[in-house]
């Protein structure tokens, strides 16, 4: 695979692992049904705390991917190590979100109930009945996805390409090879006018060269 093959597979990873977490946040992770006699109500969440946690992280590796676009060799590494931190933090947080689907439900029952204490919540969340959907279960994958794309990116960051430099030397010394030269020909030139000669004959010319 080319050098540049490289980095737009690297980049490209990273942007749709990131891009397919954040997308779970726009689903349904868990619905809760209560209906008691103190309470009657449907509710749903996309991740709670865990969702919030999840977005931050997305949006950073969106913009670690930028970064790997411009970065030099050194920072490929440094943004790779970063990324796959994030991609670890996605996978953590979705698992979060797995192992304790209630726990999205906290501000909106606290809310609706007015119960500010944390025992209490979770004494009305579980008088109801929860069913979970397979978003968090993506959100999982994407962040594993993540971490493999930073790890493909630190394995590959030697072979990327160089970044393209702004300037040529080689154009600019091709310039002028000989400065001095020219400059002596300008001195020489005016001279020639100052006696009233044209610097433009070819005999003058090469009488002032000499």
């Amino acid at each position: 695979m080319s050098p540049k093959r490289l980095k737009q597979l690297a980049i490209l990873a990273i942007l749709l692992a990131a891009g397919l977490a954040m997308l779970t946040l726009t689903q349904p992770w868990a619905a809760l049904g209560l209906h008691t006699q103190e309470f009657e109500r449907d509710f749903t969440h996309s991740g709670g705390d865990a969702g919030t946690a999840i977005m931050g992280f997305g949006i950073a590796a969106l913009a670690a991917a930028g970064a790997l676009a411009i970065a030099g060799r050194f920072f490929r590494y440094v943004i790779g190590t970063l990324t796959f931190v994030l991609g670890v933090g996605i996978t953590v947080a979705a698992s979060i979100g797995i192992g304790d689907p209630a726990a999205g439900f906290g501000a909106e029952v606290r809310q609706f109930s007015g119960i500010t204490d944390d025992a209490g919540v979770r004494e009305i969340i579980a008088q109801g009945a929860i069913s979970t959907s397979a978003w968090p279960l993506v959100a999982l994958i994407a962040g594993i996805l993540l971490s493999l794309a930073a790890v493909w990116t630190i394995i590959t960051a030697h072979r990327w390409p160089q970044g393209s430099r702004k300037f040529n030397r080689t154009r600019f010394e091709s310039v002028s090879e000989h400065p001095e030269i020219e400059e002596n020909d300008r001195i020489s030139q005016w001279d020639a006018l100052s006696a009233g000669d044209d610097p433009t004959d070819s005999d003058n010319e090469n009488t002032i060269r000499r």
